[in-house]
């Protein structure tokens, strides 16, 4: 950890940022074009399985604790700004959602702020805002994670086991 800490920096690395920026760009309009082609099909599920809004909109924190807005595909009975983990509270995964998210679906509209240059394809996810102060508070140098530009999928996402039962 000593080590880690001791070379860690916010310095930009110019080329690679403009390369990252790059291949965000262009794997978002190509993943993005199917995302509009499939966006009427997710979005009727969604409708037919609850009745509520197709697409949640969350307060998120990014680059050097900048708040962003993040857009999903709604995979719960209700949106969550609180943060909280499955289970914390009564809100409950839909059946559409659960497909929606073990399928990652729900996550491609996000694909906007790709776009925007809010996010980036790869890095640490964005923590809904209390979510991050709280993870802040209670693990050691959690808040270094906002050095650097967050992303729609990381290490998290590849290694989460979805495997919540019927919550």
């Amino acid at each position: 950890n000593d080590w880690f800490l001791e070379n860690i920096s916010p310095q930009r690395h110019s080329l690679h940022d403009l390369l990252r920026r790059v291949m965000d760009i262009a794997l978002s309009l190509v993943l993005g074009s199917i995302t509009l082609i499939m966006t009427p099909f997710v979005a009727l599920a969604i409708w037919l399985d609850d009745t509520g809004p197709v697409f949640i909109k969350q307060k998120r924190t990014g680059e050097g604790n900048k708040e962003i807005e993040v857009y999903k595909f709604r995979s719960m009975q209700r949106g969550d700004e609180t943060g909280g983990w499955i289970g914390e509270t009564d809100n409950k995964v839909t059946r559409v959602g659960d497909f929606l998210r073990k399928s990652r679906i729900a996550e491609l509209p996000q694909l906007w702020g790709v776009l925007k240059g809010d996010i980036s394809l790869i890095g640490p996810r964005p923590d809904i805002t209390g979510l991050g102060l709280r993870l802040s508070r209670e693990i050691p140098y959690y808040a270094i994670r906002s050095i650097i530009k967050p992303g729609i999928t990381g290490w998290a996402q590849i290694k989460q086991d979805y495997s919540y039962g019927n919550l």
